[in-house]
C-alpha cells in the first residue's frame, strides 16, 4: 500500500477510488486496516473485503462502494473528487525529505497537472496576480506550483543556466516549490 492510501481518510478514500487510484489490493488492505479499527460495525463488506486473496477489482467494486457510502457519505462527483485527492497528495509529499519529496511531486504532476477539463480551483494568489488571466495547469490551482515544478526539473535536468551555485539553486528551487505546495494545501482545505 502506498503512502498516500496509508494516510488517507475514508472521505479521501473515496475520492481516489471515484479517480480509479486505488487497485484491488489497496481495497483489501483498507479494509483489513478498517476491521482492525472496529469500523466494520455500519458497513459489513469490509470483512468481506479484508479476507480476499486474490482480488480482482471487478469483484470488490460493489462491496467497497458499499463501505465506502456507509463510512465517507454519498459517493463524490469526479469534481469533487479532484480537489480533494490532489489535497492529500500533497500533503503526503510535503512530509517527505527532499528526494522523495520530488518523487511526491513528479507523482502529483503526472496524475493531476491535467485533469480537470474546467477551472475548479482558484489559487489564492490568483486573486491578485493578474486575475483575469489563464495559466497552464489553473484548473486545481496548480499553476504556481507546476511553475515552481517546472523551474526544478530545468535545475535537475542542467538545463537552467545561472551564476548561482548549483547546490544552492536546488536548495533555493526546492524551498520555492514546498512553500507554493503549502499555500496550495492550505487553500484546498478551505473548499
Amino acid at each position: 500500500m502506498s503512502a498516500i492510501v496509508a494516510a488517507a481518510s475514508p472521505i479521501e478514500l473515496a475520492a481516489l477510488w471515484r479517480l480509479g487510484l486505488l487497485t484491488a489490493r489497496d481495497v483489501v488492505k483498507v479494509c483489513g486496516d478498517w476491521l482492525e479499527q472496529d469500523l466494520d460495525e455500519d458497513a459489513p463488506d469490509v470483512a468481506v473485503l479484508a479476507g480476499e486473496i486474490h482480488p480482482r477489482l471487478a469483484d470488490v467494486a460493489a462491496g467497497f462502494e458499499r463501505a465506502l457510502v456507509a463510512l465517507a457519505g454519498p459517493p463524490l462527483t469526479r469534481e469533487g473528487a479532484l480537489p480533494i485527492a490532489l489535497r492529500l497528495h500533497l500533503a503526503v509529499a510535503m512530509v517527505q525529505p527532499d528526494e522523495r519529496f520530488i518523487e511526491a511531486m513528479d507523482l502529483v504532476m503526472g496524475r493531476f497537472k491535467s485533469v480537470a477539463e474546467r477551472r475548479l480551483v482558484v489559487h489564492p494568489h490568483r486573486l491578485d496576480d493578474r486575475p483575469d488571466e489563464v495559466f497552464a495547469e489553473q484548473e486545481l490551482g496548480l499553476e504556481y506550483v507546476y511553475g515552481a515544478y517546472d523551474t526544478l526539473d530545468d535545475v535537475l535536468r542542467g538545463e537552467l543556466w545561472t551564476d548561482e551555485d548549483p547546490a544552492a539553486l536546488k536548495s533555493r528551487c526546492l524551498e520555492t516549490l514546498r512553500s507554493e505546495v503549502a499555500v496550495l494545501h492550505a487553500h484546498l482545505a478551505t473548499l
